[in-house]
């Protein structure tokens, strides 16, 4: 359990003491790939992952909010043209997760704060060439 330190006072500073907790739990990740030749010069690829969060619940307040669950699409190909070989492809990775109040409402909080959704997106873009 990790404590936070004393909260500041002052004018107009409310302070707030949490306990933070974080728990960890195994989890198993998978993936599948495909690869197709398409003719002698050309390959097509592509693949799905998924990166299972390894975050537990805890009675206490989380440390973290990234606890989803995130899956991984791929795919491209690969062509030779002439004596160069190119290849081009994509991937596009997302997750999103339901997010509750990190703090319990004390002081002068707003009492209002309601439980919201994390999203996580991200795509890249591959570019190769070999001479």
């Amino acid at each position: 359990v990790l404590t936070s330190p004393a909260p500041a006072t002052g004018p107009g500073v409310t302070g707030i003491t949490v306990d933070y907790e974080h728990a960890a739990k195994s989890v198993w990740n998978a993936g599948v790939g495909v690869e197709y030749r398409f003719s002698e010069r050309g390959t097509a690829y592509g693949a799905f992952v998924n990166d299972r969060s390894s975050a537990r619940a805890v009675d206490g307040t989380p440390v973290v909010i990234s606890t989803w669950d995130i899956h991984h699409l791929s795919g491209g190909i690969a062509m030779v043209l002439g004596g160069t070989e190119l290849t081009l492809g994509m991937g596009y990775a997302w997750g999103s997760k339901a997010i509750g109040r990190s703090v319990p409402p004390t002081g002068d909080l707003p009492p209002n704060i309601v439980p919201t959704e994390a999203k996580y997106s991200r795509m890249k873009f591959i570019i190769g060439i070999a001479l």
